[in-house]
């Protein structure tokens, strides 16, 4: 179904991950897939997940890219631009708060011995770090590989993954639910 098709799939990061159950089938079903994974120190893992799928370099590649660094974002799309033909689907996988941000919740809070000052500082930081990774990598991803998506021979699609605590309360998912409903804004928008 997917033969002669290129895809890219950002934020993978073990074998629970949805990004790779995505990556696997898209790779099944015969498109040639390109993954990322975000630290150096998941390439064994990732390198190992392609073994086991019995997948040959040609079939899946393997990238490392945080999207918090505009040159990774940059070089990542250099890369799929040089392979000379349009990247048919982007499917964005990525997401992460720091604990801070999902314990304190919505109203913040203190840790121990830390002023009212330094907490502000601290969660902002924490929340700013929390849409940078999850919502505004989608655009800057979808910005930069514009060239290879508009490439494509058959139309391409952007994709991403949310969860219901963008719609809902859900205990313990402070930062991540208003991170998600922006994303799913986000990509109901034009990108």
């Amino acid at each position: 179904m997917l033969r002669g098709r290129r895809a890219l799939v950002v934020g993978v990061t073990n074998h629970r991950s949805l990004g790779w159950a995505i990556a696997r089938l898209w790779h099944q079903e015969g498109a040639e897939v390109t993954v990322t994974y975000q630290q150096e120190k998941q390439r064994g893992t990732i390198d190992r997940l392609i073994r086991e799928l019995g997948a040959g370099a040609d079939e899946i590649m393997a990238l490392r890219c945080d999207v918090t660094s505009d040159d990774d974002v940059l070089g990542l799309a250099r890369h799929i631009q040089s392979g000379g033909r349009g990247l048919d689907a982007l499917c964005h996988t990525v997401a992460f708060a720091n604990p801070r941000a999902m314990r304190h919740g919505l109203l913040g809070g203190t840790e121990e011995g830390e002023s009212l000052a330094a907490a502000l500082a601290a969660q902002r930081a924490a929340w700013a770090e929390a849409m940078d990774v999850s919502v505004f990598s989608l655009v800057a991803l979808a910005r930069e590989l514009r060239p290879s998506l508009a490439a494509s021979e058959t139309g391409a699609s952007v994709m991403t993954l949310s969860y219901i605590g963008a719609d809902r309360a859900v205990p313990g998912y402070a930062a991540m639910g208003p991170a998600k409903a922006a994303l799913q804004a986000r990509a109901r928008s034009q990108i």
